[in-house]
Parts: C-alpha cells; structure tokens; sequence
C-alpha cells in the first residue's frame, strides 16, 4: 500500500503557478470506449486498429480477459496502437476463471459478450472490492435472452456462464447502466430476433455511436416521452475496423478542477491545456457545472483529426466562483451523466459557499467503494461540511480546506480527487493507498511532476 505524502515547505504555490508556456496535459484515450471497442473488435472477423486507447489497469484487464479467451493482440508504444484479432466471437474456454481485477466494466460487458457462446463455460472473477459489486443488473436482463449466468449468493462474482443459442428480447435498462445496456448489445448481436432496450434517461451511448464503425446495425429512436428505444437486429457480422480514440473527460476533470480551484482560492492560474478530449452530451455535465459556477470553459479546435467521436482542447479561466444552479445538479439525468464526476462536484461544492444537495446518489454505494459516505467523510477531515441524507448529498460551503492524514478506500476516482482537494488546500497532508489512481489513470502521478508540484510516493 502507497502514501501519497506533500508538504507544504516543499512547495512554493507562486512558483507553481509562474506564468510560463501553456501545460498540455494528455488524460489518454477514453476508457469507456476503449473497452466497448476492444469487445467489438474481438467479436469482428478480421484485423482492427485501436489508436490512442485507454491503458488503465481497467482497460488492461478487459485486454487480458480478451487474451486468455484466444484474442490475440499487442500494443505498439511508438504509435499508441492495440492490433487486435477478431476471434468472430469464437471465443476459446480458459483452462481457468477469467480475472476482472477492479473493473466492473470488463465483467459486465464480458457477460453480454460470452453468453451466447454455445456450449462454452466461463467463470469470471476479479479482485476483492469487485466480487462484492452488484452483477444481477447485467445477468438478469440477460437471462431473459436464454443466457445461463450463475452468481454467487445472486447478485456477486464468481459468475459461471454457460453458453447458451440468444433469442431476441425487450428490456428497460432500469439501472440506468451503460454498462447493461452495452451488454444487451453485445448479446443481441448473435441472438435470433430483434433486441430493443428502452432508456428513460441517457446514458453513455459510446457502444450506439462505435456501432457503425464495426459494420453493426442499430437505430437509436427518440420517443415522446424523452426517452429512447434502441433497437438491434439479431444474427449480425461484426466487421474490423481502424478507430483513434479521443482523450478522457472523466481524467481531464481531475486537471480542469485543480486549475479552477487554484485560481478559485490562491488567484493563481496552472494554465493547463487538456488537447483532444471527448465532446459527448452525456458526459459534459461536470464540465457545465463549472461553467455554471463561475468558471470560462474554453473550448478550441473542435472536431476533425480523425476520432472516432467529436474532441476539442479545453483549458479553464477563473470568472468568479458561486454555488451551482439547483437545476443544474437535481437532475437525474445530469447526475447520470457525471456519476464518475461526483467527488469532484462535491470538493467544488465545498468551496463555493452557500448550500448544495445532489440527491440520487444511491448509485454511488456500490462503486468500488461506498463513494458516497466515503467522500463526505474524508471532506468533513479537511474542514468541509457535507452530510448524507437519503442518498442525497448536502454540503454547505466553507472558505478553505485543510490538509489531513486521508484514506482514498481502494478507490481510484476518491484518490484523485482527494489529491486534488489537498493540492488546492496547500497544507500537509497525505493519501493512503493512492496507488489505486492507475486503475482509470496510468499517469497520474506523472502529469503532477510535469506541473511542478513536488511529492513523495512511499
């Protein structure tokens, strides 16, 4: 277990943030997509390119999986490329369980992928904080296709998978999980029939918008109601395809957060540049938050360059700092869409004054940790006011936090976020088992040396 330890006689916050050239900061490549396309191109005929993926312990477990299933692939540093080599989902049976590790993503997706192997049997597993994360959410809707998915105490990995001929089916993805959802597709491409999931919010609809690049027919319906209905015909090839991933908004948030909050409480800018990160509308709502509160998002050199989805460069100026519209953070639908984004919106809370309630976090209690409590208590160590009330989070603003001896809870999102807090603090202060960082950010600890900040590891 690591410490991330900083002291403040080490670091001159003037010095730090000294005027100089523009910081680009690469967050690397999307891990949502960069999972969803390796499963796609596994089950395609042929050779694909992946450029610019995600190498995150997370994505490097679905590589892995993919690996011991008879999915040859290799990485080529000089020209951030996976060559992977479509298996047609012919998947091979390992001589033993497959090991998730920390990522939820490769088991569910994995289960939709595997279910309609025929004959075949799979056991997925992975580390200690996974086996104890809800599955049923994926098995259930699968299992109403013909899946064969049993879980241990019926809802928790070890799950054993028996390959099972898919028929078509209709599901409302309940969850509100891009996880599921991307599942159901994954299975209702070799299923007989026609698969329809209902969504009455959006959510992540990078497997929707991968799709065509694989040669996969699906059609994405808007209905009356605001919800969408997409629909998958069965019995589909799957074709390879050449794709270049743009850079992660979910990691850019972490550098675009310190610079805000540096400007916020030392008036001091970082001046960082985050090049090439993923434009979706269901995942900018952190980043119109910060607009909201105060804070200039600048957007340049938008589109082109050949990604698979829109990017752009994005850099923060500070032009004021005030708590965030309600309307902007009690939607269910903008709480879908930065779910990965909470702690961060919480630290931003805490210093923006006033009071603050972000209600349906519910989903948050079964994330590699209990994130909710998790984040309100170790903010509530560095000053912070926040309280749990009925899965909603309230907060009421202070003027500056403190350093203190945290805990990130083995997960990674409350590791970067709390390094975060206590860089904008500017005490002392330490973050126990930061390690877990690398589980959606190899780089971390890295891009910080780069601006300047000095730490110690131990």
């Amino acid at each position: 277990m690591a410490v991330f330890k900083y002291f403040k006689k080490e670091n001159d916050i003037s010095d730090i943030a000294a005027a100089r050239p523009v910081k680009r900061i690469a967050a690397g490549g999307d891990k949502s997509v960069t999972h969803r396309a390796l499963i796609f191109a596994a089950l395609a005929r042929g050779t694909s390119y992946i450029r610019n993926p995600s190498l995150s312990l997370d994505c490097r477990a679905t590589m892995a999986a993919l690996a011991s299933l008879g999915v040859g692939h290799k990485y080529d540093a000089r020209s951030k490329t996976i060559t992977i080599e479509g298996c047609c989902g012919d998947f091979n049976e390992p001589a033993g369980p497959i090991d998730c590790a920390n990522s939820g993503t490769t088991a569910r997706l994995l289960m939709g992928s595997l279910a309609g192997a025929s004959g075949a049997r799979f056991i997925l597993t992975g580390d200690a904080s996974l086996v104890e994360r809800p599955m049923l959410r994926a098995a259930a809707p699968l299992e109403k296709m013909g899946a064969r998915i049993a879980l241990r105490s019926g809802d928790r990995l070890p799950a054993a998978i028996t390959g099972a001929k898919l028929s078509g089916a209709k599901h409302d993805n309940t969850h509100n999980s891009a996880q599921v959802k991307a599942a159901l597709i994954f299975a209702a491409l070799g299923a007989s029939g026609r698969t329809e999931i209902f969504e009455k919010y959006p959510t992540r609809d990078h497997s929707e918008l991968l799709a065509p690049q694989f040669g996969v027919k699906l059609k994405k319906t808007i209905l009356k109601d605001g919800g969408s209905r997409i629909t998958i015909p069965g019995r589909q090839k799957v074709s390879a395809a050449d794709i270049k991933i743009p850079n992660d908004p979910s990691t850019a948030a972490f550098y675009i957060t310190l610079d805000a909050l540096f400007q916020a409480v030392h008036s001091k800018r970082l001046y960082i540049k985050l090049p090439s990160v993923l434009i979706n509308n269901t995942r900018n709502a952190f980043f119109e938050c910060l607009f909201d509160s105060g804070f200039d998002m600048i957007y340049t050199n938008f589109g082109g360059r050949g990604f698979v989805e829109t990017a752009a460069d994005i850099e923060v100026h500070y032009g004021g700092y005030s708590p965030i519209s309600p309307q902007m953070i009690d939607s269910p639908a903008r709480v879908i869409s930065m779910i990965d984004e909470i702690p961060l919106l919480a630290l931003v809370l805490s210093l923006a004054g006033g009071e603050s309630v972000i209600r349906g976090l519910a989903e948050l209690r079964v994330k590699e940790t209990d994130r909710l409590t998790a984040i309100a208590g170790e903010l509530n160590k560095m000053g912070a006011r926040a309280a749990i009330k009925n899965n909603a989070l309230v907060i009421r603003g202070v003027k500056k936090l403190k350093g203190a001896a945290l805990e990130s809870h083995n997960d990674h999102r409350m590791a970067m976020t709390l390094i975060i807090a206590g860089l904008v603090a500017g005490d002392d202060f330490s973050v126990n088992n930061c390690e877990c960082a690398a589980v959606s950010n190899a780089n971390f600890f890295r891009e910080l040396k780069k601006l300047g900040f000095k730490f110690h590891i131990e």
